[in-house]
């Protein structure tokens, strides 16, 4: 699952160089999404939605101090592009793309090895 997770993140970062924001968004937010679920599986915990996912991850790992703000709002972005069409621009990027990194090269994954 890591390797998945470093091969959709290098194409994310691909996607971002040439601002194709929405694409860019929903494939960060599927590296996370897949770190994240490769992290539970630690803990033999398998969620039915991503708003479990992230909740429990951020519960029940409070060493770990994940910000339950950031996982929401990217969540419902993501939803919004996903569902119904609602675009990302240059500014919605800029707003997370930091937070996105940070989990994605090395928050969660050194949590994960």
């Amino acid at each position: 699952m890591l390797e998945i997770a470093e091969e959709q993140l290098q194409a994310a970062k691909s996607l971002a160089q040439k601002k194709f924001w929405n694409s860019t968004y929903k494939m960060h937010y599927d590296v996370l999404h897949l770190l994240t679920e490769t992290f539970l599986l630690c803990d033999k915990v398998k969620s039915k939605n991503h708003l479990c996912l992230f909740a429990y991850l951020c519960e029940k790992n409070p060493g770990l101090e994940l910000n339950w703000n950031f996982f929401e709002k990217i969540r419902t972005k993501r939803n919004g592009i996903t569902y119904y069409g609602s675009p990302v621009d240059d500014r919605d990027w800029k707003e997370v793309d930091l937070q996105f990194l940070e989990f994605s090269d090395n928050q969660l994954l050194r949590a994960i090895v």
